[in-house]
């Protein structure tokens, strides 16, 4: 059946239909809904969710695997707009689609299956190795597919939303481009503009970003990013406010062919590729220009890619470029009778032992003279030859070095160093070695090279992907060495490993909450070596009483109750001197904290760990002694650990249990667990943040009732209420009707606040995280929190009501009846929220949205910045958004490139608002012609043409010094520069505003900036007489109408 034009068709909304006229060049099928349950087997296998619903597998009566997009309700115009550009496409790399079902409540698209999923994945968590012509020719695929669909098609289409995940690859890496839900058909040659952007964090285009014009070079920007991914495999969008590749790359291009060297991925980095990397990284920062006609057509880009494949093709010579046949020492290759020789044929008295990914056996070779550690593996060849050419180039004193492989009749073997002494576990508190116990000199040179090993990984943009004591291998003379058997370049290990019984309680707890691993994660894991070490006891011991199971928690409450050499090993007492215990103790409790963000670096711990040592060695405490002396005669471990138990239990409210992460279900809901213990984890003082009942929260607020709703937000809405003191008792704190005090302000009952309320349920742990950082930022230009409540899954903020609302109303808003803002007004204001913003700065603090909608006045107007987002930097969704044009138009191009907010962001956004507040009118106006829709791009254009004071509110004529007119554009002008570097301080702002306000304070009245236009025709007869405007663009202030009226 062929696609019904006029059933779909009729989804479009009035005048947008005509623009989406379908010219399909094959045929579509119409399934019916109870076709679909048959295909998918009544829905049972799902491959996929996202914004726009979820992904099934089924299977067609041909025997045909297909992918079913079933859309979520409401969305019947998205789901008309992607299936008529999809209809319309028909290119061998594009996800061919099969039929579409457009029942009600059954929106699907039934595409091809493809079987290798995304190349994101591939790239970045499958850690499949994928080498240069394979990538080459993914980029070669996906450009040409492009450029059909830019140049060769009847209709062009600009697909908007290309990225590593939108790229699909079946089973031989073939790509295919799928995913046209944002995808765009342009009828006509102009551009398409929007005032609702929508697009993918890090890889949208910051033009169109800004100026909501959508054109084709928007999607070579986008994949711009995707070639630079390609040639580094690092991710475009960073989770833990590092900076991006993007930046990077940019950073990297301007400094020359060496900096961008150093950022290609080390599997591909060979000598015989860096000519056609370099090539590619090239065309790359083309199509990242910001320039838009500097940037190439997708024909050009396709050209070039298959040129540079041509040359990679040409110039391949062996599977290992390093030249090991010329470096036998570096990694030698050995036959398979060599490998059967020396473990005589696999027997059992040769193995070593056995882990997570296989079995270790000895051997002798060279006659005898050299004992190795053999490793058979299973692994593909592809992913065998790039383990090791990683491996071979991964030369340390203080990691395990790979000797060589064998390769021959289907068998795949890691030839390693033969460590004599084993694993430092074994070392430290297993029964297998009949050596003494380790000194306290050892340990700390064991740990130390350890730390050596993972700085030099992680300078190498290697993430090694299994730090535990089962993993730092001691040689014969009890030198650590790091296996390097699992590391694995930054974002693309397999992260299993990590999760296996033993060593999961060494893993990153970020990293278990998001599944992002960095080299913070590793560094946590390191801590919990240091533990391990000091304690001489496993991570983890199920023998144990349950409040010492978990090391790290009941190390860490031990020294919070000041008893932690309790559980220190019994072999080391009197062994270390006090400054170097406390020191270790520092180092390893500040490895091990929550937030990656408050973990050291292991270059910082690699210096700490080294000042330990020097520490002990002053105070005589790293002799060689061997611990014969201490008195076995003395409390066992295991009676020292009773009595541990007994201080543990003092004081214990019940929740330490909840706090122990569990890899198994025990049935209980361990996130619910952990939201319950965090409050006395994160310190809330009661003084400056009060707890609410939701019981008080419904009174407040009459049950949430819609007459209480101030504004409804993209995750919470906003209620007003009065905090009732008949109906709550007052807390011990509380005096006279006092609920608490704080700051710069007392709280109580009777007052009217503003109520938060989250849509939906979000993760406990880090509202209060949010509340905790909230409570303690203090300013009398911020607003204030009053307190919250969490009970059952409701969780709100609860701040100072703010009566005349955001400065946005009050400026322009049709929100109020009050008479404009006068001139003296809005430089308090901006000065007020200046000050605001300075105080974040001064402590580290980015605020997540400057805007005129996030500064508020109270009744005095006295302007205050909202802080409900002002954290530190968090996970970024990185996801498929969709924002009004006005948000974006409060950032920077530097911030749309990398979506990394800095202080230097802030400024440029408070840069926006003071146009705003000078001019009354939004960032973004789309109902104005398209060169001033942008309210920056226009006033600096006006502002080069002598002429800004043209869109000056109209209010103000009149009102303005002209020192002080010109000194605040100068100020709003430095803001928005086009580099961040080039941005002043808000120090330096705020100064620069207090000059401007002392200026305006001591200006006779006839000084004030002229009223050119008193009767409203002579300023727009000057703009029609500019060269540099037309006149069909002028457009008079929305508030003249409104001076007029009045």
């Amino acid at each position: 059946m062929d696609l019904r034009e006029s059933t779909v068709t009729e989804m479009i909304q009035g005048d947008d239909r005509s623009k989406w006229l379908s010219y399909s060049n094959h045929n579509i099928k119409c399934f019916a809904e109870g076709e679909i349950r048959g295909i998918t087997s009544n829905y049972e296998t799902i491959i996929g969710k996202g914004g726009f619903g979820e992904v099934y597998k089924g299977v067609l009566q041909d025997g045909r695997i297909v992918a079913i997009k079933k859309f979520m309700c409401n969305v019947e115009e998205n789901f008309a707009k992607e299936l008529k550009v999809h209809c319309e496409i028909n290119h061998k790399n594009v996800v061919r689609l099969i039929g579409y079902c457009a029942e009600e409540n059954a929106l699907m698209i039934v595409s091809e299956y493809i079987s290798q999923g995304n190349l994101c994945d591939v790239l970045h968590h499958k850690c499949i190795p994928i080498t240069l012509d394979t990538r080459l020719r993914i980029a070669v695929e996906c450009s040409e597919a492009l450029c059909y669909m830019h140049s060769q098609m009847y209709t062009q289409v600009i697909h908007g939303d290309i990225k590593p995940a939108n790229i699909l690859l079946d089973d031989q890496f073939n790509a295919k481009i799928s995913d046209f839900g944002i995808s765009r058909l342009v009828n006509t040659d102009s551009a398409l503009f929007t005032e609702h952007v929508i697009g993918s964090i890090g890889y949208m285009d910051p033009l169109f970003a800004r100026s909501g014009r959508l054109t084709s070079k928007s999607d070579v920007y986008s994949f711009g990013i995707v070639l630079v991914e390609l040639i580094t495999k690092k991710k475009a969008t960073l989770r833990n406010g590092e900076t991006g590749i993007v930046e990077c790359f940019a950073q990297a291009l301007a400094a020359g062919k060496r900096r961008v060297r150093e950022l290609f991925d080390v599997e591909i980095s060979s000598q015989n590729n860096m000519k056609v990397l370099e090539g590619v990284a090239k065309l790359a920062g083309q199509c990242l220009m910001m320039e838009i006609d500097r940037r190439p057509d997708m024909i050009d880009v396709a050209e070039r890619l298959r040129a540079l494949r041509k040359t990679q093709v040409q110039g391949k010579q062996t599977i290992f470029p390093w030249g090991w046949r010329n470096k036998p020492a570096v990694c030698r290759h050995f036959s398979l009778g060599e490998m059967k020789s020396a473990t005589s044929n696999f027997d059992e008295s040769h193995l070593v032992g056995r882990d997570g990914y296989g079995s270790v056996y000895y051997g002798m070779i060279d006659g005898g003279a050299t004992k190795v550690a053999i490793k058979p593996v299973e692994q593909d060849v592809s992913e065998f030859q790039t383990e090791i050419a990683m491996m071979a180039k991964l030369r340390h004193h203080h990691l395990v070095s790979l000797v060589g492989y064998c390769h021959e009749k289907n068998q795949r073997i890691l030839i390693y160093d033969y460590m004599v002494r084993g694993a430092l576990s074994g070392n430290l508190y297993a029964n297998n070695t009949k050596e003494p116990p380790l000194t306290w000199r050892q340990r700390l040179d064991i740990c130390i090279g350890a730390a050596r090993a993972l700085h030099y990984l992680h300078e190498c943009s290697i993430i090694h992907n299994d730090v535990s004591t089962t993993n730092i291998l001691l040689d014969d003379r009890l030198v650590g060495k790091f296996s390097s058997k699992v590391s694995r370049r930054r974002d693309t290990m397999d992260v299993t490993p990590i999760l296996r019984k033993g060593n999961f309680y060494c893993a990153d707890p970020e990293f278990r909450r998001t599944g992002e691993f960095t080299e913070k994660s590793n560094v946590y894991s390191f801590g919990v070596v240091l533990f391990e070490v000091l304690c001489a006891r496993a991570a983890w011991d199920p023998s144990l009483p349950r409040r010492q199971v978990y090391l790290v928690q009941c190390a860490l409450n031990c020294q919070k109750k000041d008893i932690l050499d309790l559980i220190v090993d019994p072999y080391l007492e009197e062994k270390i001197a006090p400054l170097c215990f406390k020191k270790f103790v520092e180092i390893a409790e500040k490895c091990v904290s929550d937030h990656a963000i408050h973990r050291p670096t292991m270059q910082e711990v690699l210096e700490n760990l080294e000042l330990c040592a020097c520490l002990a060695e002053q105070s005589g405490s790293l002799g060689d002694e061997t611990p014969d002396d201490v008195d076995t005669d003395g409390p066992s471990r295991r009676e020292c650990r009773l009595n541990l138990e007994m201080y543990l239990a003092e004081d214990d409210d019940s929740s330490y249990c909840s706090e122990i992460p569990t890899s198994e279900d025990d049935g209980i809901d361990g996130d619910e667990q952990i939201a319950d213990s965090m409050d006395s984890k994160l310190s809330i003082d009661s003084n400056l943040c009060h707890h609410f009942s939701l019981r008080e929260m419904k009174s407040a607020t009459r049950n949430f009732d819609e007459s209480h709703l101030v504004c409804v937000g993209g995750s919470r809405d906003v209620y007003y209420g009065v905090i009732d003191g008949a109906a709550t008792k007052v807390s011990k704190l509380a005096s006279r009707g006092k609920v608490c005090v704080g700051g710069s302000h007392e709280v109580y009952y009777g007052m009217m606040v503003a109520i938060k309320r989250d849509k939906v349920v979000q993760d406990a742990s880090k509202f209060l995280t949010e509340i905790a950082t909230m409570a303690k930022l203090r300013h009398h230009h911020l607003v204030s929190l009053v307190g919250y409540c969490k009970e059952e899954n409701e969780m709100i903020l609860i701040d100072e009501y703010m009566a005349r609302g955001t400065l946005f109303g009050n400026l322009y808003g049709n929100s109020t009846e009050q008479p404009p803002l006068t001139w003296r007004q809005r430089l308090d204001i901006c000065i007020g929220a200046a000050r605001a913003l300075h105080y974040l700065h001064e402590h580290s603090f980015t605020h997540n949205d400057v805007s005129t909608a996030s500064i508020l006045l109270d009744w005095r107007l006295v302007g205050k910045v909202s802080i409900k987002v002002s954290l530190p930097q968090d996970a970024t969704d990185v996801t498929t958004r969709q924002c009004p044009m006005a948000r974006f138009s409060f950032l920077d191009s530097e911030t749309c490139c990398t979506w990394q907010l800095t202080a230097k962001s802030n400024v440029y956004s408070f840069g926006v608002v003071l146009f705003e507040v000078l001019c009354a009118r939004a960032a973004y106006d789309p109902n104005l012609p398209w060169r001033q829709a942008n309210l920056v791009e226009y006033a600096l254009s006006c502002q080069k043409k002598g002429i800004i004071d043209l869109i000056v509110d109209p209010y103000l004529k009149g009102n303005i010094s002209p020192w002080c007119f010109k000194k605040f554009v100068e100020i709003a002008e430095k803001c928005v520069s086009d580099c961040g570097v080039n941005h002043p301080t808000m120090q330096e702002v705020l100064q620069d505003l207090e000059m401007c306000l002392a200026e305006q304070n001591g200006s006779p009245g006839d000084e004030m900036l002229a009223d050119d236009d008193s009767n409203g025709s002579q300023g727009s007869d000057r703009c029609l007489k500019n060269d540099g405007i037309d006149g069909d663009e002028l457009v008079v202030n929305p508030v003249e109408s409104k001076q007029k009226k009045s």
